[in-house]
């Protein structure tokens, strides 16, 4: 089998540079192959990191997945979630907190964008319209507004009065017993259960609202947790010795596999590489308001560690230099060519 790994200079190699793959190890790097097809096939390239992010974990047996059962509750009741905060017990309990993040978050996006919010909404409206109706004829017969109203369903109710009848009462009903007046007041005192459910639905319920802000801050969660984890995958090297000539040997036992990822792992620039740690802040945590304080805990132990892992990548690059050149050399050895 002859794989070609490329160098990327000319104009339209740096057109085909714009793809990137998924190797064997699960990590995200650009895709160099160009005369021939890249050994992992179509289907592991994108020309965005986040599509492939998402590639992963669709591709993922669902058991190996982790979703956690105190989340799937939270978007069976509410259509969305409010917060990570189901997530903390979890974290709390592994020593690897962002591949339990990314999964579940990523489970949650698919959730809510398949729910559609439009039949509930069509639901509280119509309660909305009948119940201003309802405020509306306890107004024109002059009597008083019982207090569990919802702000937004009196002040339409007082539009009605004032457009309908610009500020009369068709009856004074406390004055002359007006029994109609009565019984509007009634259909009015009955929906006060309603008026609780309507209350919970504008604050926790799936309007389409709801969805696009739930949206918007899951999905710059997951990108920024992708991201971070896929940088520490590429700092953490296949192997990484002090003794060089013990890498060499390394080298001639990994299989072609092996060895490629270990090429991609050895190739990428070090602008690229950099760009990646200032994009993940230089692992620098910060905690958060909806994790517990022993998932922040947990969280921050990630990231340290992997901090001290970028500090030890950028003083060791001479030395990744020199294991890019030995895998090259076995590359070259076993015909598989590059440039």
């Amino acid at each position: 089998m002859s794989l070609l790994i490329f160098s990327i200079d000319n104009k339209e190699q740096k057109e085909v540079n714009k793809m990137y793959h998924v190797n064997n190890e699960g990590k995200i790097y650009p895709c160099r192959a160009v005369v021939r097809p890249c050994p992992y096939g179509k289907e592991w390239h994108a020309e965005t990191k986040n599509e492939l992010y998402h590639k992963i974990l669709q591709e993922s047996p669902p058991n190996e997945r982790e979703i956690e059962d105190s989340l799937l509750r939270e978007l069976q009741a509410l259509g969305r979630v409010k917060s990570l905060y189901s997530l903390s017990k979890r974290i709390e309990e592994v020593p690897y907190p962002l591949e339990i993040l990314v999964s579940n978050i990523e489970f949650a996006i698919n959730y809510i964008e398949r729910k559609d919010p439009k039949k509930m909404e069509r639901k509280w409206d119509e309660f909305k319209e009948e119940a201003s109706e309802a405020v509306y004829n306890v107004l024109s017969y002059n009597l008083d507004l019982i207090d569990d109203i919802p702000q937004d369903i009196r002040q339409k109710g007082r539009e009605l009065f004032k457009e309908r009848l610009n500020g009369r009462y068709v009856s004074f009903a406390a004055v002359n017993g007006d029994k109609k007046g009565f019984v509007a007041n009634d259909e009015l005192k009955s929906m006060r259960n309603k008026f609780r459910d309507y209350e919970k639905y504008k604050k926790f319920g799936f309007t389409k609202e709801k969805k696009e802000a739930t949206l918007r801050w899951l999905k710059r969660d997951f990108d920024r947790f992708s991201h971070d984890l896929n940088t520490s995958k590429i700092l953490t090297k296949p192997f990484f010795y002090e003794d060089l000539d013990v890498a060499k040997k390394t080298i001639k036992t990994l299989d072609d596999y092996e060895l490629l990822g270990a090429y991609d792992d050895y190739l990428v620039s070090d602008d690229e590489v950099v760009k990646d740690i200032m994009a993940s802040n230089y692992f620098k945590y910060e905690p958060r308001p909806d994790l517990s304080r022993e998932a922040n805990l947990k969280m921050k132990e990630w990231y340290d560690r992997n901090r001290s892992i970028a500090k030890n990548w950028e003083s060791h690059v001479p030395r990744r230099v020199l294991l890019s050149i030995e895998i090259g050399k076995e590359l070259d050895r076993r015909g598989i060519s590059r440039q």
